[in-house]
């Protein structure tokens, strides 16, 4: 009865939807009903609106500029080349507030220069949907997975930056998500700070803390149902001649989030700092141990509100390291954890496609009323305090209210109807109240993106 209710309801929507964009298939192979075989040709060509079915291969950097667009990965889609010059593999920008740009299930590979970041975006004035991104080889020796500059409302969704390898010492690296002046969403997603790699033992070099996971300056960030955790230091070396290096005690492990002038909003997420290095003896005698990072930490008139999930410092390494801060919070700035609290995350299940069965899922306090919002675009507004997080803007359909169950999940399955509009990006969000709090949650927004 309840799967009737969201078919017609959703039937209803699909058909109020505006006319579908264009889609166009690219393949490397050039198989079959191919338009393109190569991406950057195809991105450049196609209309603002489009839809960029890209088949399984390795294709060059992707550059979407001034234009609204959905890149949708079918199986393994590589972007980047080891050989190549272009700065970033992955680039947006200089969008208007009415156009949207969705990337999804795609793998950044390569980088064979000192690029500025795996996945850039800058001036971007719509909203900005990175779905399934993940980094299979390390392009950027700065550390940097993501940027975000002078961007309205990037989204980012079940995204992978966590690539184990360290930075080449030497290299400025920086945040492994840094966010200037913008807004950005982060969910189900996980995030980890890069380490400092030693270099050859015939070099001195100076210890170096660990990396933050994420780096907010003048911007606001909401993290919903992911993980953060922040690199560790490294010992520095005074070259002593040859096989020979007096080691440095390590620099202390890095911070999950850290800020300046910016807000932070983490709703049943995972923060850890970077552990400290254990200390140890060398031919020059012992090696003293470093101290562990901090949880996050919050500077000129920053703020910080952990709801759920896990706060956690990063150990001092064995030998009489020290344990990092829970939170650094200067006299600007404010902090307020609550971690019995339950807030709701949303996503949806299955693929994508006409015909196909999804779900519709919510994880939350059990019992609590609960509705969905469908929207058009995927803009989100933040409302706090009223609620905690950000409302999508101009929702186009209300469904429910549900409620969630005692074990905490709500399942709501559908099959996409066969005259939904193709091509076009829309939003959903969830949101509950839970029961004995009278808090209102806004769970993250995560897309829906039909294809044929």
């Amino acid at each position: 009865m309840q799967t009737d209710r969201w078919c017609r309801c959703l039937l209803v929507w699909s058909l109020l939807g505006a006319l579908q964009g264009q889609v166009f298939i690219v393949d490397a192979a050039g198989g079959a009903g191919a338009h393109f075989t190569n991406l950057a040709t195809a991105v450049s060509s196609v209309s603002s609106g489009s839809t960029l079915r890209v088949r399984p291969g390795r294709y060059p950097s992707l550059t979407i500029d001034g234009k609204g667009l959905s890149v949708v990965g079918e199986g393994l889609v590589e972007i980047g080349d080891l050989a190549s010059t272009n700065p970033t593999p992955i680039v947006v920008r200089n969008t208007d507030a009415a156009q949207t740009v969705l990337l999804r299930n795609l793998s950044v590979f390569g980088g064979a220069t000192l690029v500025h970041a795996d996945v850039a975006v800058s001036r971007a004035a719509g909203p900005v949907l990175l779905e399934q991104l993940t980094t299979i080889v390390r392009a950027s020796p700065t550390g940097v997975g993501l940027m975000v500059d002078a961007s309205a409302d990037v989204q980012v969704h079940g995204c992978s930056f966590v690539l184990a390898s360290e930075v080449p010492y030497g290299q400025p690296a920086l945040a492994r998500v840094r966010v200037i002046d913008s807004a950005v969403q982060i969910s189900s997603s996980r995030v980890l700070g890069r380490t400092w790699a030693a270099p050859t033992w015939l070099t001195s070099y100076n210890a170096a803390p660990g990396m933050a996971a994420l780096q907010l300056l003048r911007s606001r960030a909401v993290v919903v149902d992911s993980a953060l955790t922040a690199g560790q230091g490294n010992r520095g070396c005074a070259h002593g001649g040859p096989f020979r290096c007096s080691y440095q005690a390590a620099g202390p492990g890095g911070s999950a989030v850290t800020a300046e002038r910016s807000s932070l909003t983490a709703l049943r997420a995972t923060l850890v700092g970077g552990d400290g290095r254990d200390g140890w003896t060398d031919i020059s005698g012992p090696v003293a141990p470093s101290n562990g990072g901090d949880g996050v930490i919050m500077r000129s008139s920053s703020s910080a509100r952990v709801r759920g999930g896990r706060l956690t410092p990063g150990s001092g390494g064995a030998g009489g390291g020290v344990a990092g801060a829970l939170a650094l919070v200067d006299a600007t700035s404010s902090f307020s954890l609550q971690l019995a609290a339950r807030p709701t995350a949303g996503e949806v299940l299955g693929v994508q496609e006409l015909g196909r069965t999804l779900e519709f899922v919510a994880r939350g306090a059990g019992s609590s009323p609960i509705v969905l919002l469908l929207s058009y675009r995927a803009a989100l507004v933040p409302i706090e305090p009223l609620a905690d997080g950000s409302l999508l803007a101009a929702p186009a359909m209300t469904l429910g209210p549900f409620g969630i169950a005692p074990n905490g999940e709500l399942r709501a399955p559908l099959v996409l109807p066969s005259v939904w509009p193709l091509g076009e990006t829309y939003a959903a969000q969830f949101v509950s109240l839970e029961p004995g709090m009278n808090t209102i949650w806004l769970s993250n927004a995560f897309p829906l993106h039909v294809n044929h």
